[in-house]
């Protein structure tokens, strides 16, 4: 289980008073762990423009925390992949969503599998207003080798059709 807590131990320059015993700062440290344990201590934050997203606890929490904290932003940003992709591949990202699962879904190791589960669940409870499935997330993970490697190599598909006969630019 990953924890994201750190505690440090140092020899403070202060009065004996100012200082920590050790069994304090021990105390302190598992408290702080057993919240990152519960998946309770997601912070967000921005920094020079970038949404910051700090999340810990066993990987379904991490998961989950991760796509409540951001469902607004991935429901734009999958609404307009869906877009491209359909505009530029002829193809759904629920397509794409299903051949992932097909290719590299047993693939998977089982930590990160139930971080996208997480994920996916997270997104739900963060207001995205539709299902969304471990294969969507895996999919968008996945969005980059499907449309770059995957699309242009079957013989059928749009991408094919798309590129004519030959497959060189029409220009």
């Amino acid at each position: 289980e990953y924890m994201g807590t750190t505690c440090f131990f140092s020899r403070p320059r202060h009065s004996r008073a100012m200082r920590l015993s050790a069994l304090g700062l021990i105390t302190l440290c598992l408290f702080l762990a057993s919240l990152a344990r519960c998946g309770t201590a997601t912070v967000r934050s921005s920094q020079a423009g970038w949404i910051v997203v700090e999340v810990s606890g066993s990987a379904y929490n991490r998961g989950f925390d991760f796509g409540k904290a951001t469902a607004a932003e991935y429901s734009a940003a999958y609404d307009a992949l869906s877009f491209f992709t359909l505009q530029t591949y002829g193809v759904t990202m629920e397509y794409l969503a299903q051949v992932a699962l097909e290719l590299h879904g047993a693939m998977i190791p089982a930590e990160y599998a139930e971080e996208m589960q997480g994920i996916a669940d997270g997104l739900v409870a963060g207001g995205i207003g539709r299902n969304v499935t471990y294969g969507e997330i895996l999919g968008w993970n996945d969005f980059m080798e499907l449309s770059g490697y995957w699309l242009p190599l079957q013989p059928n598909g749009a991408v094919a059709r798309r590129r004519g006969v030959g497959g060189h630019c029409s220009a």
